[in-house]
């Protein structure tokens, strides 16, 4: 497994991704609806590739082939008292649950450590599972919170990530 940073020519790939990141997140959120034209809006993803030195959107390559991929955001796009916001996470379906994506945190807090802010919809059980689970596993002490985000409501966690042994 590999974490890639994306840069325009593999732009593409990611937006591509997106689309089945935001058909999967639909589950759990009425406020994603697709469009006329048979599309997810991206919102202002065009920015990950403008802002480099803030934003930081990376691909998940397993076996040659992306997989998934992974957003962060750090200064001036996340909160005062952080370094970073981790945005999205997506792997594929027929791809969770073998280790890639804590594979892929672990490589990204490697990249970027520091104080980071995540949330997810209070609605997805697999993703509160899924970073309860992570925080467990690497021994990363974390506060959890509700919040409304858009007028959702959201489970917040934040905490401090340390470089890991890849190993582990």
């Amino acid at each position: 497994m590999e974490l890639v940073l994306c840069d325009k020519h593999q732009k593409e790939i990611l937006l591509n991704l997106y689309q089945l990141y935001l058909h999967d997140l639909s589950e759990y959120s009425s406020y994603i609806e697709i469009g006329s034209h048979g599309l997810f809006d991206f919102g202002n993803n065009h920015l990950y590739w403008e802002k480099k030195d803030s934003l930081y959107p990376y691909l998940i390559i397993h076996n040659g082939l992306p997989v998934g991929f992974i957003l962060l955001a750090g200064q001036p796009y996340t909160f005062p008292d952080t370094d970073y916001s981790l945005q999205e996470i997506f792997l594929l379906r027929n791809h969770r649950r073998k280790g890639l994506g804590r594979q892929a945190i672990r490589q990204l807090f490697n990249i970027h450590p520091g104080k980071y802010y995540v949330c997810q919809l209070a609605k997805n059980n697999p993703a509160l599972s899924f970073f309860r689970n992570l925080y467990r596993e690497f021994d990363i002490p974390y506060r959890d919170e509700v919040d409304l985000y858009e007028g959702q409501e959201v489970a917040v966690q934040k905490f401090h990530s340390s470089p890991m042994d890849p190993r582990n």
